[in-house]
């Protein structure tokens, strides 16, 4: 899995955004939720979300960023996610492995809600 994934689907965009606010577990932790933006734009709404996980042993920070665009009952999900360790950008393994995983979480728990992948 890709550290950029698009989803969409159908479903309330409240709903879809306390599903995975009160549900989005990366094994089992549950990421703390650090900003979530409502806008309204016409009869379109955004949401943005984002996650994040610390790990202790390396000192790194894993970020995931939850976009959902759309109508009420048309949705589009963007879900990419990005690590640093010790407040610096790597290019290393954990550095991918870490955010795929965290957006492969992400992606499992929409896709089980009813979500479909359109890019990754």
């Amino acid at each position: 899995m890709k550290k950029q994934v698009a989803l969409k689907g159908k479903g309330g965009i409240d709903r879809v955004a306390k599903f995975l606010i009160g549900n989005f577990k990366f094994g089992s932790f549950q990421p703390r939720l650090v900003s979530e933006i409502y806008r309204k734009l016409g009869d379109k709404e955004v949401i943005l979300l984002i996650f994040e996980k610390f790990y202790r042993r390396s000192q790194s920070t894993v970020s995931l960023t939850v976009l959902i665009s759309g109508t009420q009952e048309d949705l589009f999900i963007d879900v990419v996610a990005a690590a640093e360790r010790n407040k610096e950008m790597l290019f290393s393994e954990f550095k991918l492995g870490a955010s795929e995983n965290f957006v492969s979480q992400a992606v499992k728990h929409l896709t089980d809600y009813g979500f479909e992948i359109t890019e990754s």
